[in-house]
């Protein structure tokens, strides 16, 4: 290297050694926290809102302030002085959880910015033990040890080819930690816990995950899953239901059918129940290129069964689908109530159609 710029590298590095002494970086050496983040512990939603405290102490050579101070949530307020903070004086940041309607864990934080433009994070954590009233309210359903938030998951409409995840929540009541055990009576619905152990007074979440692809069935699906709240006690258990409508693919359909496609048309969307009758039939036509077939026939009522399904059907022709009624088991008075066809149609697999006595 040249003389020249061998003196120039050498002066921009005293130079840049020189800038980084006089011109302090901002860093956490100028204040020193004494506490910083807060474990609340165990503590009962009965009694009501708690404080606590996070301590610093100012290092630097200067007075600094703290700016402001912002939680990270409406549940914890937050109380500070702004006034100048002189070197060697230590400054307090309080900050107050409100546990009501919040049994179970929590961690939340707090935001502190300094006058200098400094930020610092508080960490705050507990653990709420509920009242009997707002644990039946966040978690009305009772399984012995456990207080569910529900007992009947609906993933509503759901194509075979999808996956969907649906959670239920968990509050612990014994004072001792136990292992809920899940088993689903379907291998196409997958229980899964968020932790093995569930503390005293915590939250916990359970996914069920259902891979649609597996039922190999459409229409409305009922998966009971049993939980076992403590496995040391096997004869306690309690069920829980999945629910799910499903319909076929379109893309995979119309790629099956390889450009003839069928085409479901239904002479009537509402028909008449004639009184006393125990048998309606639905015209059904195919406008379509390919065999239209009828995959699935349901209502929610018991009243209405579909009994058979009718053979595929061509081209240009039509044919009825039979539905049995039980006039017992129909409601007193005017009713309305749908029937849910499923067919290969590719552009529209799921009909409906209703019923009525009025």
């Amino acid at each position: 290297m040249h003389p020249t710029y061998k003196t120039l590298a050498a002066c921009l590095v005293s130079a840049v050694s020189l800038f980084a002494a006089v011109i302090p970086l901002h860093a956490d050496a100028d204040i020193r926290w004494l506490e910083k983040d807060f474990d609340f512990g165990l503590m009962r939603e009965e009694a009501g809102p708690v404080t606590g405290t996070s301590r610093f102490v100012n290092l630097g050579p200067d007075s600094i302030s703290i700016f402001s101070v912002k939680p990270s949530c409406g549940c914890t307020s937050a109380d500070f002085s702004d006034a100048p903070i002189a070197p060697g004086d230590t400054a307090t940041v309080s900050y107050t959880y409100d546990p009501r309607l919040r049994p179970g864990k929590f961690e939340k934080s707090v935001k502190v910015r300094l006058s200098d433009g400094r930020r610092h994070t508080i960490h705050i954590s507990g653990n709420v033990l509920g009242t009997p009233e707002s644990v039946a309210t966040l978690f009305p359903v009772d399984a012995g040890p456990l207080k569910l938030s529900e007992s009947v998951l609906n993933a509503g409409n759901v194509q075979a080819d999808q996956a969907p995840i649906l959670f239920v929540n968990a509050y612990s009541m014994p004072l001792d930690s136990i292992s809920p055990a899940f088993q689903s009576s379907n291998p196409a619905l997958v229980v899964q816990p968020k932790s093995k152990k569930v503390g005293p007074g915590e939250v916990s979440a359970f996914s069920l995950n259902l891979n649609a692809a597996k039922l190999n069935t459409f229409g409305p699906v009922e998966i009971p899953v049993t939980l076992t709240p403590d496995p040391s006690q096997p004869d306690e258990t309690y069920t829980l239901t999945f629910k799910a409508f499903v319909t076929p693919d379109p893309k995979r359909l119309a790629a099956s059918q390889k450009g003839k496609h069928p085409r479901a048309t239904i002479q009537q969307e509402t028909i008449m129940i004639p009184t006393g009758a125990n048998k309606v039939y639905i015209q059904l036509s195919n406008d379509g290129q390919g065999p239209l077939q009828v995959l699935n026939v349901s209502s929610a009522s018991p009243a209405i069964k579909a009994d058979k399904l009718p053979k595929p059907i061509k081209p240009g022709k039509q044919a009825q689908i039979e539905l049995t009624i039980n006039p017992e088991n129909l409601p007193k008075g005017p009713a309305r109530t749908q029937v849910e066809i499923i067919t290969n149609d590719p552009g529209h697999p799921h009909k409906s159609i209703t019923l009525t006595n009025q």
